[in-house]
């Protein structure tokens, strides 16, 4: 999604402008996003919710997936339209993103995808004021972005509960591809077995966290899977025809004997 991302610093990028996206392209080859614990009403009914883990050992991420292709978005059309009925909230706060600090994990550093960044011109919006302080545009991103980063926190946290009960394993998905069914690698499930083996106390202790709450959410949401699979099987087939066709057209076209109109 993110090309090169800059630091807002008024210093470096006083009076610089950007423009507030206009469709979805950036999306386009995003498998999965980031969401957080506040959007699971929403984002459980329109797409599978599942973990990923951004290193081999690294914390768990609550992930809502969009293909079952790498580099495929399925709900990001070849104009830019989204078509599903919700967009993420990262997606909806491009081309700001919050990261976080390098040395201060609590910390995140707000930076802005670099090619948004333009001089004034129509629909360009100032990034900071004559004094340094965010734009009106901006300051409202901003405030949009603090919410996320607030829910990041609670999010993994559960996240963190889930891993420690035992509950994460990889989630077999298969993939049906033009070059056939594969495994896709790398995502991970609740293992619905586990948890309903798990003593009261312990079931118990997940709700306080809202771990519990994001293991339903899942589990609810897994069977979003299919529509992918349909989906990707659905544009394979496509392909597949488009391309016989242009072989036909080849055949029809593809020699000496053009054919010629008298007007």
């Amino acid at each position: 999604m993110y090309q090169s991302l800059q630091a807002l610093n008024p210093d470096t990028l006083k009076g610089k402008h950007y423009r507030p996206y206009s469709n979805f392209l950036f999306a386009e080859k995003d498998m999965a996003v980031e969401i957080v614990y506040k959007e699971l009403p929403d984002a459980l009914a329109t797409m599978p919710l599942g973990f990923m883990r951004p290193t081999p050992n690294g914390p768990l991420k609550l992930m809502a997936l969009l293909s079952v292709l790498p580099d495929k978005n399925t709900y990001v059309n070849p104009e830019g339209k989204w078509v599903g009925d919700y967009v993420p909230a990262v997606l909806r706060g491009y081309p700001m993103a919050a990261v976080p600090h390098p040395q201060e994990p609590d910390r995140s550093v707000m930076c802005i995808d670099e090619p948004a960044l333009c001089d004034a011109g129509e629909g360009a919006q100032p990034l900071f004021d004559e004094e340094g302080n965010p734009g009106s545009a901006l300051a409202k991103v901003l405030e949009f972005w603090q919410m996320i980063a607030e829910e990041r926190k609670t999010t993994q946290a559960a996240c963190r509960v889930l891993d420690a009960a035992g509950l994460i394993v990889p989630w077999d998905i298969t993939v049906q591809g033009d070059a056939g069914a594969a495994p896709l690698n790398g995502f991970y499930r609740i293992d619905e077995a586990r948890l309903n083996a798990l003593e009261p106390a312990m079931l118990a202790s997940l709700r306080p966290s809202g771990a519990l709450t994001i293991a339903y959410a899942h589990l609810f949401s897994r069977k979003r899977v299919q529509f992918l699979q349909k989906a990707t099987s659905q544009h394979a087939a496509y392909m597949a025809k488009r391309k016989e066709l242009d072989l036909q057209l080849d055949g029809l076209f593809g020699n000496d004997d053009d054919i010629g109109f008298g007007f």
